[in-house]
């Protein structure tokens, strides 16, 4: 599609990529990624990731154990996606989560009911190991 697209001469400059990620759901192949944003770059065009969280549904329920595993997935991701020199912006969806989406979505709320922990902050506003994987990945 972007190769199309810029043959057709439309005036596009970026990919945006919306990285809601799904551990247990959406495996995550880190060369497939890395592949992908080299191939983006080679066109030219910077990449931003936009709408950074995590989609927790099929996580355990315990949450040390969720918040764990939803901040190994985005460090992943964050490594590999951040390594790339056109990769130029990373936005968050939300900061906290009080600002959830996913109970609003029948597909990606939790079965079980018990409120999603994708974002870097909690509902008191208090860091998560999400919080800190991003601002590792950040720093590295």
């Amino acid at each position: 599609l972007l190769e199309r697209l810029l043959r057709a001469g439309a005036p596009v400059q970026a990919l945006g990529i919306q990285a809601h990620l799904a551990p247990r759901s959406a495996p995550f192949d880190a060369a497939r990624l890395a592949r992908f944003l080299r191939e983006v770059a080679g066109m030219g065009l910077l990449i931003e990731i936009t709408e950074l969280d995590i989609v927790d549904r099929l996580l355990p329920a315990d949450i040390a154990a969720r918040d764990a595993e939803a901040a190994v997935m985005a460090a992943d991701f964050l490594r590999v996606a951040l390594a790339e020199p056109a990769t130029k912006m990373l936005i968050l969806w939300g900061l906290s989560d009080v600002q959830a989406w996913q109970d609003q979505s029948s597909f990606h709320r939790r079965r079980d009911v018990l409120p999603p922990r994708g974002h870097p902050l909690d509902r008191d506003m208090q860091p998560k190991p999400l919080w800190h994987a991003i601002a590792g990945a950040l720093r590295a």
